[in-house]
């Protein structure tokens, strides 16, 4: 899903730079899971 893909790679920028950001990193396992639990 394209949304994954975004969200993780504003995650990844984040984290390169030291910037926290907890609630987006939750979004984006979130929707790992849901992505993970619809696959099945």
């Amino acid at each position: 899903m394209e949304a994954e893909q975004i969200l993780g790679d504003l995650v990844t920028r984040a984290d390169a730079l030291g910037v926290p950001v907890p609630l987006l990193s939750a979004v984006a396992v979130q929707l790992r899971v849901h992505n993970t639990s619809a696959a099945s």
